[in-house]
């Protein structure tokens, strides 16, 4: 199973890469599967979660898990038998090289705790060599221990989920006086080490660079934004350009394109808490009503958008006021500001230059644009692509489907009285197929190419065949209910 990944924002491609489906039905009303167990807290985020059927269902990693894979202790404990007991065999020479002391080049120092004597076990200047809490011995430099092992991580001898340090000391509690006391340059967690991704140091890149004609250094690279269009003709702004090869060192192109849209009739916009709305219309600017101030709105929305069980708090406080908490603090701010106390202003109309028979609510109140816009969505086809089983036109937009016209489309235009375009809807523009149909026992027939003419299976003959045009889909329901012993007749009437 493969699924693009969404690339709308940051953190809506970062719940998509986490995000964990399971193999349950979503139409079950089951309690259980949906809710976040004991042992899953800390790996699963307890708020990222779809509505509707999906409910608990889908779930998403925590921002902070990490996805590891089980790694086999023994091959290290025998890699460190080994390594301890004898030398390093030659395969293990071209990693663990360039060591700060060669005649330790063959030996990691790894002491057996059985051939050590009491006084040897506690001595200070030795340390423990532990894996998964199992002790494995000992050991006097535990630092080049450490970069020896780190060689043989890069290299690959060891797995990639194994963790490599020295824990050289505890971490111990600071109180905010403590805090105060420390200066920039002091480290409070002296086992603290830079982390390692694959063998690459994470930090500071400088770009190679060359000669120019006047003999200057200059970069090899340069940034510049390039205009690319697309198939549909639709231009767009290169925004990033990542360079990656595969794993037969192909290299491999990837860019992210940004186009600036206006807003259009059809767009939905929403505020922080949820209320949704599309835009129905857009208006010059001079056909705007403005206040008593010269004030000018640049939204309007309606009464009926915001409905009485979907007002909440951030409706009544969140958007007239930014970060409010009460209603008076609210008022007074707009009256300092000259605004009426509750928020209603004398509103005129810019077509008649009549003052309206209401106060309007005026407030700030931020929104945002949503993804679902017309320009993504409108789509339009005259012929395309079918359904090899059904011969019906696809379903989608990416698949240059067709408008589905389902039963309650269907009920509209019978209701309407539309009943050539509800013909012309559901079969002509969808799947017409021509059928022999034999009027004497109802069932289908076939038509014979070298006769000419059809033929009824069951009569035997071509007598009393008729030519019909229905559905491809309704034929095919024929076909398959005769299968299971169930035949259904077409009874035919003179047209």
């Amino acid at each position: 199973m493969t699924q693009v990944v969404a690339r709308l924002s940051y953190l809506g491609s970062l719940g998509h890469l986490t995000k964990i489906s399971p193999q349950f039905e979503k139409s079950r009303k089951v309690s259980g599967p949906r809710a976040l167990q004991p042992s899953q807290f800390g790996m699963l985020c307890p708020c990222d979660t779809p509505e509707g059927e999906a409910w608990g269902l889908v779930k998403n990693l925590a921002l902070m898990t990490h996805v590891t894979t089980d790694e086999d202790e023994r091959p290290i404990m025998s890699l460190l038998v080994i390594v301890s007991a004898s030398k390093v065999p030659t395969s293990f020479l071209r990693h663990v090289t360039e060591l700060h002391m060669v005649e330790q080049c063959y030996c990691l120092g790894v002491e057996d705790l059985e051939q050590l004597s009491a006084e040897e076990l506690h001595m200070p200047c030795s340390y423990l060599v532990t894996l998964n809490g199992l002790i494995l011995g000992k050991h006097k430099s535990p630092q080049w221990f450490a970069n020896a092992m780190r060689k043989l991580w890069r290299a690959g001898k060891i797995g990639e989920f194994v963790s490599i340090f020295v824990n050289q000391k505890q971490c111990y509690c600071l109180g905010v006086e403590d805090l105060e006391q420390l200066s920039a340059e002091e480290l409070h967690m002296p086992s603290s080490y830079l982390i390692t991704l694959n063998g690459l140091i994470l930090g500071k890149h400088k770009s190679p660079q060359v000669t120019s004609p006047m003999g200057l250094p200059d970069s090899a690279y340069k940034p510049s934004r390039q205009t690319y269009k697309g198939p549909e003709g639709e231009t767009a702004v290169i925004d990033r350009v990542a360079l990656y090869s595969h794993r037969h060192n192909n290299l491999s192109i990837k860019f992210m394109i940004r186009h600036t849209r206006r807003p259009e009739i059809g767009d939905k916009f929403s505020s922080r808490h949820g209320q949704k709305g599309v835009c129905g219309t857009i208006v010059q600017q001079e056909d705007f009503p403005f206040s008593e101030r010269g004030i000018c709105p640049n939204l309007l929305g309606s009464k009926a958008g915001v409905s009485c069980g979907r007002f909440h708090y951030g409706s009544a406080f969140g958007e007239p006021s930014g970060h409010a908490v009460m209603v008076d603090a609210i008022s007074e701010t707009l009256v300092k500001h000259g605004f009426s106390y509750n928020g209603k202003d004398f509103i005129y109309s810019a077509i008649t230059g009549m003052p309206l028979q209401a106060y309007i609510f005026m407030e700030p109140i931020y929104y945002q644009k949503l993804k679902h816009m017309v320009l993504d969505k409108m789509h339009a086809r005259r012929s395309g692509p079918r359904v090899m089983m059904t011969r019906q036109p696809t379903e989608g937009r990416s698949r240059n489907g067709g408008s589905r016209v389902g039963e309650m489309e269907r009920d509209c235009l019978i209701a309407y009285g539309a009943s050539m375009l509800t013909y012309e809807r559901l079969m002509i523009s969808s799947d017409p197929f021509e059928v022999q149909v034999c009027r004497k026992c109802g069932l289908l027939g076939y038509y014979n190419y070298k006769l000419k003419t059809g033929i009824c299976s069951m009569c035997k003959n071509g007598e009393n065949i008729s030519t019909m045009k229905l559905p491809y889909a309704c034929k095919l329901l024929i076909q398959e209910l005769q299968s299971m012993n169930i035949v259904p007749r077409l009874k035919l009437a003179e047209a």
